[in-house]
């Protein structure tokens, strides 16, 4: 692996892992990353990767998913409607369909998760973040098409530390959290982390509780055992829970007013605009009219990671394994009003837990040859049910079944069960890895990786659905009940068959189960090259190949789609990488990183709205071909001993270059077959910046600093038609943030504004289909908010 630079490069270290150090004006903070399986300096490492050190993310504000998609140029990251998304370089999970797996691999201490909530941890308890770009898989066990991001714990410390955090803010906010790291013994150090976090709905709900509530806790546990010189063991165990009343992002929100031009909304519930109502989200985005604000709970949340390293005379060997498992639940307000008489709702359920084992032996370190093998075994099984009901409509409650001989008895639905869709998927993958480091010179550095993975899943789905239309008639006439196929049963109280006429029925379909297995692999590798020009600046290239497993088109099992889409397995995804660099230092003051690529994807996975059975359902499927290509820059300028001016900017062109015309069903005027090549791909902006300015200066008192940030993202299409209402537009946020500490560096305080400018920020959206009125469904983004922060350190 390279060998550190000379002391000036070292001493102004990194672009995005740095942050101007508060004890020394004129430094740019050196970060140490592990990226490569091996200490390194981010300025001489041959890879675009952005890094986030804890210092930065306080100083700046960087907390959770969104402000680090914020602060890395190719990054984006969706939250909201069913969705919880991150996308880097057009590369991602672009769906959560059960059968699908993620494009970017996030390791918390190099323990796999599919789970991009493990991006907001608690900031006191992070070391650091670390995005790599591209294909890293021969140096990472789970696959990583798109990139990885590295989440790196504060570790147990040889003294005794404490910290304590309190975060009062507005919308209710409130936040408290301690950590203790110490000795047990002379071996033997621990850590342990609490944080709770509370907040009141950001969505103001005219009829019931608001929206967008937190309640939520976390706790950490870590032990490391010295056990001698060479051998080290380090466990560490966490555990989550929320309760949370619903947020505007489970499902979503309709963003136009009732107006579907139909007397039904959403083939059951009679339209509220009939009624006279009005949608206050129409008018204002974080307004609601709720009679229910339903819930969101995270339970039964646990995560062990033990990591054993050896160090032998010649090479190390260094274990990462664990087991995590969680249950997330939610309930609805399906019809989306405050009508006492339109009760739907949607209860979504996933159990799940996965366990990651990695093997790894490596060279030490040598000055012209190192080399990393590898072996990586995951399992991971997910239970998830899907129900939309009408628990209080006693025409649901008692459907009929199919057209046959009369007398046909009414069945029994008791929870009102309009659409039930029961999923479970088993996977298993395992992978071999390897990559060799050559030192050719003191300028010229080459390496090389392979890798084989094998993915193996077996979904299976049962569903049934029960919808309500008019009778069928024998004679056409609505006035004699009797002559229906089903009139005699369609009545408000179907165990009461005297009772009032309804006029309509219910019609219950169990489509039956289907169960399905099948496997994949690929053998894919990454050449690079990169080559000192002097002490300051280094050049790259590399080319590198990746691959994401198919999977399953699970909600299909009541209906053959039509062509093309009627294979049930999705065909894996794979990408050829192209990447050119620069990173250097001008004139000691001024930090430049640039980056451009070029990438070619074959069966490139997109998800999809059809229609098939009668119901509009999403999947995903390939298309065949697609490309994207793109420019990024990193700059830092230290302009003065007190202020700094940090930029990122990221401009992509993404194509679908050769797919089928395919069926959108959420058209306008009804389903439509649409061609699709030359269509940008989901969730990948044209243009991305951000721009932070910090101002910091010394006092007889203590440190100050003043910090700005403003990031803007351009347009992005949330379908694959890129169809106007599916377009998330341009969004522009501004960040606002001063501290004090004490020359002790024991007490600080902070204070912050985010979203200053209130703007209203969409953070997913898509169009809902005809019997919706095609009108846009979307999840807002927090507003304006503000507060203090008090940091003690003991």
């Amino acid at each position: 692996m390279k060998k550190y630079k000379s002391a000036r490069s070292a001493l102004t270290a990194t672009l995005l892992a740095s942050a101007v150090s508060v004890s020394a004006f004129a430094q740019i903070e050196e970060i140490i990353i592990t990226a490569e399986k091996r200490e390194s300096n981010v300025q001489d490492t041959a890879i675009a990767i952005s890094a986030f050190s804890d210092d930065m993310m306080d100083d700046i504000g960087i907390e959770g998913a969104t402000d680090i998609a914020n602060f890395t140029p190719g990054m984006s990251y969706n939250n909201g409607t069913y969705s919880n998304r991150i996308n880097i370089r057009g590369i991602g999970r672009l769906t959560n369909e059960l059968g699908s797996d993620p494009g970017v691999a996030i390791y918390e201490d190099g323990f796999y998760t599919s789970e991009s909530g493990a991006m907001g941890a608690p900031p006191m308890n992070v070391l650091r973040y670390e995005v790599l770009r591209g294909p890293q898989g021969t140096l990472y066990g789970r696959n990583a098409m798109g990139g990885a991001v590295n989440i790196i714990s504060k570790r147990p410390t040889e003294e005794f530390e404490g910290e304590a955090r309190f975060n009062f803010g507005n919308i209710g906010a409130a936040s408290g959290a301690i950590s203790l790291s110490g000795p047990l013994t002379e071996k033997i150090g621990y850590r342990v982390v609490f944080n709770r976090t509370i907040r009141d709905g950001f969505v103001k709900n005219l009829s019931g509780e608001d929206l967008g509530n937190l309640d939520d806790s976390y706790i950490q546990a870590q032990l490391n055992f010295a056990i001698t010189d060479r051998t080290n063991l380090w466990i560490k165990y966490g555990s989550a829970s929320w309760d949370r009343r619903s947020a505007p992002g489970w499902p979503g929100l309709y963003l136009d007013d009732f107006d579907t031009g139909s007397a039904t909304y959403g083939t059951l519930s009679r339209n509220p605009w009939l009624d006279g109502e009005v949608n206050p989200t129409a008018k204002d985005l974080h307004t609601v009219d709720y009679d229910y604000a339903g819930y969101l709970t995270l339970d039964d949340h646990y995560n062990l990671v033990t990591e054993l390293t050896h160090d032998f005379d010649l090479f190390s060997f260094k274990y990462i394994g664990g087991w995590s498992q969680y249950d997330w639940q939610t309930e609805t307000d399906w019809d989306m009003t405050s009508d006492p008489d339109e009760q739907l709702f949607v209860y979504i359920q996933e159990d799940k837990s996965w366990s990651s084992q990695d093997f790894q032996l490596a060279s030490n370190d040598n000055e012209s040859i190192n080399w990393l093998v590898g072996v990586y075994l995951f399992e991971e099984e997910i239970y998830q049910p899907f129900i939309q009901k009408d628990p209080y409509n006693d025409v649901v409650r008692y459907p009929v079944q199919g057209v046959g001989a009369l007398p046909i008895q009414p069945l029994s639905n008791p929870d009102g069960h309009i659409y039930f869709q029961e999923g479970n998927l088993e996977s298993e993958a395992w992978a071999i890895y390897g990559q060799m480091d050559f030192q050719v010179n003191d300028q010229l550095h080459l390496s090389g990786g392979l890798r084989y993975s094998h993915d193996e899943k077996t979904g299976f789905e049962h569903n049934a659905w029960t919808w309500v239309d008019l009778p069928i008639w024998f004679d056409g006439d609505p006035d004699t009940p009797g002559d229906s196929a089903y009139g005699e049963y369609c009545f408000a109280d179907p165990a009461n068959q005297t009772g009032e006429w309804t006029g309509m029925c219910a019609y219950y379909s169990d489509n039956g189960s289907l169960t399905q297995t099948e496997s994949w692999d690929a053998t894919t590798f990454r050449i690079e090259a990169d080559y000192d020009i002097n002490d300051d600046v280094m050049v790259y290239a590399h080319i590198g190949t990746g691959y994401k497993s198919g999977g399953f088109k699970l909600g299909n099992v009541y209906s053959k789609l039509a062509p093309p889409n009627d294979e049930d397995i999705v065909d894996a995804e794979e990408v050829v990488a192209y990447e050119i660099g620069y990173k250097g230092i001008l004139n000691e003051v001024l930090r430049l990183n640039l980056a451009a690529y070029l990438y070619d994807y074959t069966d490139f996975q997109v998800p999809i709205s059809v229609f098939a059975g009668g119901i509009r359902h999403t999947i995903f499927i390939n298309a065949d071909e697609a490309e994207s290509y793109g420019f990024e820059m990193e700059a830092l300028w230290q302009a003065t001993d007190n202020l700094s001016f940090l930029a990122v900017y990221s401009n992509q062109n993404t194509e679908i270059t050769k797919m089928d015309p395919q069926e959108d069903a959420n058209a306008i005027g009804g389903a439509a077959f649409k061609p699709v090549e030359g269509n940008e791909l989901l969730m990948s902006p044209n243009n991305t910046f951000t721009v932070n300015v910090m101002y910091e200066w010394e006092r007889d008192s203590g440190v100050y600093s003043l910090s700005a940030t403003h990031a803007y993202i351009g347009d992005q299409f949330m379908d694959l038609f890129n169809s106007a209402n599916s377009t998330i537009e341009a969004s522009n946020r501004t960040d606002l943030r001063g501290s004090w500490e004490n020359n002790d560096g024991d007490i600080r305080l902070i204070a912050y504004m985010k979203n200053a400018t209130d703007e209203d920020i969409i953070g997913n959206l898509y169009q809902t289909d005809w019997s919706h009125g095609n009108m846009q469904f979307g999840a807002p983004q927090l507003p304006r908010t503000y507060g203090l922060e008090l940091h003690f350190n003991f």
